[in-house]
């Protein structure tokens, strides 16, 4: 058993089988056997009671019956976390057999254990099953999230650790796209374009192994940027991908599948951040109000639409295709700083 969040009473699911006889004698109790503290039981003699535990750990619990002629006792173990941070959630995606949890170590670092037969397929026979630790998106937020998989699950050469967006965590066939790295297969991007369709994979790098730096940007309401770093520092491009969004909450965080639907294994990340997708390709000589080299600033902007105002040319702007709406490298344009400046308006700098 795994309870995620010790502060609140979580049912247990134990079984007691009498015959009856002798009459009226039957007592039930649940105990401790070991643990960081004392549970508190709702009511010890009922074998389905709710518990609240008083702090993460693990703990063996004890259901005991005797009927006066006879005594029996078994043992189960619960497994307690911390809850995420806020506004972290996670949950299991699909009919996995063992589930899942996740479990947050300060400054960044996630281990995010998983069960699921994998995150493929266009079917509920066959759709995802995987854990999934996730923010929440409002519709119109362009994010990023960024973080090095440090170890893919151990339990089989095709597991998969990565980052995801994604539509839904109560269907199993949702809209999603994901960049993941496996145990000994290399880099991936898959995605599935829409709730219920097919799911496409595309293989990066079949040499790439964990620690490996991975990032995915959702850049509009229907399309994620996927880039992979061996080093966090030289990035590169791999893909693009149209996930058909629709309206309401979205999310974004960290899946990972076991590829064994009845174990859970543990993919593991640090110096994750999920932030606003800013515009980071644009730079400026000088000419401009903001910093030479640097990026581009609102009184840049100004500056910049004055000189189109007056039919000069801003050549000292170059952009690396980003935000670009003409050819990768030119001149900045007045369509792009529409771009950039919508860019603006959703909270970047």
């Amino acid at each position: 058993n795994v309870v995620q969040n010790a502060s609140f009473a979580e049912p247990l699911d134990g079984q007691v089988d009498d015959d009856g006889q002798p009459t009226g004698t039957l007592s039930i109790e649940w105990t401790l056997d070991d643990g960081p503290g004392a549970p508190a039981f709702d009511d010890a003699s009922d074998p389905t009671t709710s518990v609240t535990y008083p702090a993460a750990g693990s703990y063996q619990l004890r259901l005991s019956a005797d009927d006066a002629l006879a005594a029996t006792s078994d043992t189960t173990i619960v497994n307690v976390f911390d809850p995420l941070p806020t506004p972290w959630l996670n949950d299991d995606v699909g009919s996995v057999g063992a589930e899942g949890w996740a479990v947050f170590s300060s400054p960044s670092s996630f281990e995010v254990n998983g069960s699921g037969a994998d995150i493929s397929g266009n079917g509920q026979s066959n759709g995802d099953r995987f854990h999934y630790a996730y923010q929440p998106l409002d519709i119109t937020s362009n994010v990023e999230i960024v973080g090095r998989v440090t170890q893919a699950p151990p339990s089989n050469p095709d597991a998969k650790a990565g980052l995801m967006f994604r539509t839904s965590v109560t269907s199993r066939i949702a809209a999603n796209g994901y960049i993941y790295i496996t145990p000994s297969n290399g880099l991936w991007l898959s995605h599935r374009a829409g709730t219920g369709g097919g799911t496409a994979f595309e293989q990066i790098d079949p040499l790439a192994t964990p620690p490996y730096w991975l990032k995915l940007v959702r850049t509009s309401t229907n399309a994620v940027r996927a880039y992979v770093s061996p080093d966090g520092a030289d990035w590169v491009r791999v893909g693009d991908r149209t996930v058909n969004a629709g309206g309401g909450t979205k999310l974004i965080g960290l899946a990972v599948t076991s590829r064994d639907n009845n174990e859970t294994s543990p993919g593991i990340f640090d110096s994750v951040e999920v932030r606003a997708y800013c515009p980071a390709d644009v730079t400026t000589d000088g000419s401009g109000n903001g910093v030479q080299d640097g990026l581009v600033t609102l009184s840049d902007f100004s500056y910049y639409l004055t000189l189109w105002s007056n039919a000069s040319p801003a050549a000292d702007l170059t952009v690396d295709g980003q935000c670009d709406l003409g050819t990768s490298g030119d001149g900045v344009t007045l369509s792009d700083f529409s771009c950039y400046l919508s860019e603006w308006a959703l909270g970047c700098p």
